[in-house]
C-alpha cells in the first residue's frame, strides 16, 4: 500500500521513515512529506536555477545605483522582484534588459503612485528625447496631511548592462516645485523630457515627492514607478 502523507492523520509514520520529513503546522500538528532532494529537475528549472546568482546580483546592483531616489521609499521586496524580471529577460533573450520591469512600482500596496499622484500621465519619444507630461496642481496629489507643504516631479533614466556595475548609469531631470496653497483648484502640466542612450537598455521612471516639515524622507510622501522601458531609441517598449 502506498504512502499518501495527505490522507494520513497527523502522527502517522511512513512505512519507511527515510527519504521523509515531518512538517509542522502552525495549530501543533503535522504530517509526513517525501524529500525531492533526488528529483531531477528539469530543463526549464535546470536553466533558472543556473541564472539566479547572476541575475540576484544584477538586482542587487541596479539597486544599489537606483538609491539616492529610492532611499525614501518602502521599497519592500525590490530586489526579488528586480532579479526575477531580470530571470526573465535573460531566459527569453539570452541577455538581461528591463522589458518585464515596465509595471513597476516601487512601493507596496499602502505607498502606490496611484495613491500619491492622482495626474494624468503621457508620454511619447521624439527626436531621441522622452517626454513627459504629467497633470499637477488641484488634486492631482494627495495631501495625506497637514505636514506637507507642496510637491515636485522627477523623471529618472538608468540605462546600460544590469550584469555590469562600469555600465549602468542614472540620470534625472526635476520640475519646480509646487505648492498645495496656490492655485487650488487650478490644473496643468507639468512637461520634463530627458536623453535617452542610443543602444543600450533603459528604464524611465517618474517620482513624485512631497516638501515641508520633514515629510520628503517618508515612504507615505513619495511615490514612483516604471514609467517605460526601450533599447535605445530605435527599438522602442
Amino acid at each position: 500500500m502506498k504512502f499518501n502523507p495527505k490522507k494520513k492523520k497527523p502522527g502517522h509514520r511512513p512505512p519507511s521513515q527515510a527519504g521523509h520529513h515531518w512538517v509542522m503546522k502552525k495549530d501543533g500538528t503535522g504530517y509526513w512529506r517525501k524529500n525531492n532532494t533526488n528529483r531531477p529537475l528539469n530543463a526549464a528549472m535546470q536553466a533558472s536555477a543556473a541564472h539566479t546568482a547572476v541575475t540576484n546580483e544584477a538586482a542587487k546592483r541596479v539597486a544599489a545605483r537606483l538609491l539616492p531616489v529610492t532611499s525614501c521609499l518602502n521599497t519592500g521586496s525590490l530586489i526579488t522582484k528586480m532579479a526575477g524580471a531580470f530571470k526573465k529577460s535573460l531566459l527569453q533573450y539570452g541577455e538581461m534588459n528591463y522589458d518585464h520591469l515596465r509595471k513597476l512600482d516601487f512601493q507596496p500596496d499602502d505607498y502606490t503612485f496611484s495613491k500619491l499622484a492622482k495626474g494624468h500621465l503621457q508620454e511619447h519619444i521624439e527626436n531621441g528625447r522622452l517626454h513627459l507630461s504629467i497633470t499637477v496642481g488641484g488634486k492631482s496629489v494627495t495631501k495625506h496631511s497637514k505636514l506637507p507643504t507642496g510637491y515636485w516631479v522627477e523623471l529618472i533614466l538608468l540605462w546600460g548592462d544590469p550584469g555590469s556595475d562600469k555600465e549602468l548609469r542614472v540620470d534625472s531631470i526635476t520640475s519646480d516645485t509646487y505648492r498645495f496653497d496656490e492655485g487650488k483648484g487650478a490644473y496643468t502640466n507639468c512637461l520634463l523630457a530627458i536623453d535617452l542612450p542610443e543602444r543600450q537598455a533603459w528604464m524611465a521612471m517618474v517620482k513624485v515627492t512631497c516638501s515641508g516639515n520633514d515629510v520628503e524622507s517618508s515612504p507615505k510622501y513619495n511615490a514612483m514607478k516604471v514609467l517605460r522601458v526601450g533599447h535605445g531609441y530605435t527599438m522602442l517598449k
